[in-house]
């Protein structure tokens, strides 16, 4: 992963952008899926959607593996949902969260990119660090940093 992939320079055609407003929530949806996971939810994929983080594939079926159980119950609150850039030439989202797991007093800190077509997500790259359990991102109110509610930024 020493260059961008190319999908993230593939241009969508003029007439099957989405609006800014339906990539967040596109986006949204991986967060609220994985957040809620039950297998039986809302999974906006698309076949053979890949999912890498800090450089390592975690999956090549998003689909599946959220379909499956090896995500039920992984995270325990996916907050402070950050949407700061959104491509709608190429369907790309760039995102901040954090997810605590109260269980183990752990956060980790995340930047999602999301490339997204016709409503799915097609592949996603995340970069994540442990955090301190708990922690504020410094960007936004306190009711805001423990909301799972949307902040898209413009």
């Amino acid at each position: 992963m020493t260059t961008p992939h190319a999908i993230y320079s593939q241009i969508i055609p003029e007439n099957e952008r989405a609006s800014r407003e339906d990539l967040v929530t596109q986006a949204n949806y991986y967060f609220t899926a994985l957040a809620r996971h039950d297998s039986k939810g809302y999974y906006p994929f698309t076949e053979g959607c890949v999912r890498f983080e800090n450089g390592i594939t975690a999956t090549s079926d998003c689909l599946a593996q959220f379909t499956g159980t090896s995500l039920n119950n992984i995270v325990d609150r996916i907050r402070d949902r950050r949407f700061v850039a959104v491509d709608r030439e190429r369907g790309i989202v760039f995102s901040f969260a954090f997810f605590d797991h109260y269980r183990i007093n752990w956060t980790w800190q995340l930047a999602e990119l999301f490339r997204i077509e016709k409503g799915k997500i097609r592949r996603i790259e995340a970069v994540f660090h442990q955090a301190p359990f708990g922690i504020t991102s410094g960007w936004s109110t306190y009711e805001q940093s423990i909301s799972e509610e949307i902040q898209s930024i413009r």
